[in-house]
């Protein structure tokens, strides 16, 4: 009775899709595509917020369909580094579209404490996120980093952090599967 809510942390990312993201899984990467749509460079050329979708955007990479991998041929489960877009997931495109200087691309290869620096004063919400990323000993990671390539660790790590971006958890009781 007093809690809330009890959280189950496993060591392992639930219900997260194989081309889900830090940033995806974390909740900021629609605040990321915003960014971009919003910026003159994106406007004059006609994308909006979708367009910067790896899974369905336009600026996606054809080749790999935004994967940043593809199938090695003759091969059960292989996959290696796409050899169009070198894993990026967007194609030559989007390089012409910055926000502060940089690209998509270029801001999914920050690590989480770059990215916490560079947001700050730029979006409080993903300077927020990346701060509390920073704070639970996941600096290092980058905000394109495949969580189905996380370790337990990280896995449980990247759950804490999302569930703690959520207002509604006073009074929660966090429980960790080890």
């Amino acid at each position: 009775d007093s809690f809330d809510q009890v959280v189950l942390v496993e060591s392992k990312i639930a219900g997260g899709s194989a081309r889900s993201v830090v940033a995806t899984y974390i909740g900021i990467m629609d605040e990321i595509r915003q960014m971009f749509a919003s910026g003159e460079a994106a406007s004059s050329a006609g994308y909006d917020e979708k367009d910067f979708s790896f899974n369905t955007g336009r600026l996606r990479c054809e080749h790999c369909g935004g994967d940043g991998r593809v199938k090695i041929p003759y091969t059960q489960d292989s996959y290696g580094v796409c050899p169009v877009c070198h894993g990026r997931r967007y194609d030559k495109r989007v390089e012409n579209i910055c926000c502060g200087g940089k690209s998509i691309t270029q801001i999914l290869a920050l690590s989480v404490d770059e990215a916490a620096e560079f947001f700050a004063g730029r979006n409080d919400e993903i300077a927020k996120a990346c701060t509390l990323l920073v704070r639970v000993g996941l600096p290092y990671l980058t905000l394109g980093h495949s969580t189905g390539a996380l370790s337990g660790g990280e896995a449980a790590r990247l759950k804490i952090a999302s569930c703690l971006m959520s207002a509604n958890m006073k009074n929660s009781l966090f429980l960790l599967d080890e």
